[in-house]
């Protein structure tokens, strides 16, 4: 299969593997799923228009990664169409030029990293993907005028990051990590916002401890790094099941 297409078979599972409780409560909209080219300057992206569940392979759109290179159809500065949204191609388009390490990145509004992102301490190590994550996540306020590149700058260099009364960004080396991380994060903001709701007092680790639990399972071959890659399969498996149409 060639480059570009396995990428936009696992971009396409990526949209639609989310975990979801049962019954499932209506999906979020993704906003953006970016995806690198291997061995091209240029991504594929979703067609803004499409719900998670909606989006297959043959629905993503190759994008140029010069501005100058785009047509009309695929996001030149200065023209507008219905399938995409400026900001999420400037957001994309900043990651790739900027962090080479970068395969996957991805924006959502979910309910839980949209709520924890504005609370005045943002994520705390109250769970163990927080610890996990602790060190490598972002916090930024939104700015509805904030070009690309300022999103990426306020990023720092990490994984991921949280903006006030918005929600996630996340970049990945593979789409598995990228999947993983976000998986991740949600699951943190989740765990956070349900030990506040108790209104009880909650114990929260020492500094020192969250830095070495969260280096350790980064360093623990186990682990392995949380790249994502051995749970990434089996969402490849669950996209089987559930959306058997995502590789069209």
């Amino acid at each position: 299969m060639h480059s570009t297409a396995r990428i936009a078979v696992c971009a396409a599972a990526l949209a639609n593997a989310w975990p979801a409780p049962s019954p499932p409560p209506p999906r979020p909209h993704p906003s953006f799923i970016a995806a690198r080219i291997p061995g091209e300057d240029a991504f594929l992206i979703n067609d803004y228009r499409l719900l998670w569940e909606e989006i297959t392979a043959s629905s993503l759109r190759r994008v140029p990664l010069r501005e100058a290179d785009r047509s009309d159809e695929q996001g030149k500065p200065g023209v507008r169409r219905a399938w995409f949204n400026e900001a999420s191609l400037e957001g994309a388009t900043a990651m790739f030029q900027n962090r080479s390490e970068a395969a996957c990145f991805l924006h959502t509004h979910t309910l839980a990293t949209s709520t924890v992102g504005s609370l005045e301490g943002g994520l705390l190590p109250v769970s163990q993907p927080g610890i996990m994550l602790a060190n490598d996540v972002a916090h930024s306020h939104f700015d509805f005028f904030q070009p690309g590149d300022e999103t990426v700058a306020a990023m720092g260099g990490k994984r991921a990051m949280l903006q006030k009364w918005h929600g996630a960004f996340v970049a990945g080396a593979s789409l598995g990590q990228c999947f993983y991380i976000a998986l991740s994060l949600d699951r943190a903001c989740e765990a956070q916002r349900a030990l506040l709701s108790t209104g009880a007092p909650f114990h929260v680790p020492a500094p020192a401890d969250v830095a070495r639990w969260s280096q350790a399972y980064v360093d623990d071959p186990f682990y392995g790094g949380y790249d994502g890659e051995r749970v990434w399969e089996g969402m490849l498996r669950k996209a089987r099941r559930l959306q058997p149409d995502f590789a069209q």
